[in-house]
């Protein structure tokens, strides 16, 4: 910032007019005022920040309208919807039967290996995705530039030797929040992923359906053991 160029007065009104902010236009309109005037007083709404409102409000409220216009508050959109068959009484016959439940026992072995099964096929889908693979990198990139920062300390401040503790403490003190976000997306993926495919449907029908919740957290269990070794 310090050693870039100024700007020319029509880079200046142009980043007035398009920015969504209005910052620019406001800096723009109160580049005249005195430190007194900027403390004191505040901007009307004139010139290049009234353009800049003007301009912002008009085309919010016309994607707000297109918006309204074309989203369905319908599960079922009225093109798919085909008509149904109305069945009559006199041409419809019904047998009651008695029927009986079978009462199903695999034994424990074999619920055993549906929660390995569930977690080896979450285990599959996260390791096989690029999700994986450009998380680890921009943790890498971040991770980095963290210890760098921690090592360099500024012009002012003198540089620090590049010790096993300090990398530590800087891992353990700048991986926490962005980790939590991380684990919070892969989590939330895995158990959503059946249910935004409509698979579920079919989960639900198996015998051993109950035991997915614990491969889930058997998956997770092993990101996270590979999240802190990676």
């Amino acid at each position: 910032m310090a050693g870039s160029l100024p700007q020319s007065l029509e880079a200046q009104q142009l980043s007035a007019l398009i920015d969504p902010f209005g910052i620019s236009s406001y800096f723009f309109d109160a580049k005249d005022f005195t430190i007194q005037q900027k403390n004191n007083s505040t901007i009307s709404i004139f010139g290049y920040l009234l353009i800049n409102r003007t301009i912002f409000i008009i085309t919010s409220g016309i994607f707000l309208l297109l918006s309204y216009q074309l989203f369905s508050f319908h599960k079922i959109s009225s093109k798919n919807v085909k008509n149904k068959v109305e069945i009559s009484s006199t041409n419809s016959k019904i047998n009651f039967k008695n029927y009986t439940t079978a009462i199903l026992d695999f034994g424990n072995f074999a619920a055993l290996k549906s929660i390995f099964s569930f977690a080896r096929i979450d285990l599959i889908y996260l390791f096989k995705s690029v999700a994986v693979i450009a998380v680890s990198i921009l943790l890498l990139f971040f991770v980095g530039m963290e210890m760098y920062a921690e090592i360099e300390k500024g012009i002012r401040i003198p540089q620090q030797y590049a010790s096993s503790g300090l990398m530590a403490s800087t891992i353990s003190e700048n991986f926490h929040l962005l980790g939590l976000l991380i684990v919070t997306y892969f989590i939330n993926d895995l158990y959503w992923r059946s249910s935004s495919s409509g698979f579920i449907l079919i989960e639900k029908s198996t015998f051993f359906s109950k035991n997915k919740l614990m491969g889930h957290w058997i998956s997770i269990s092993i990101l996270l053991f590979f999240s802190q070794e990676f």
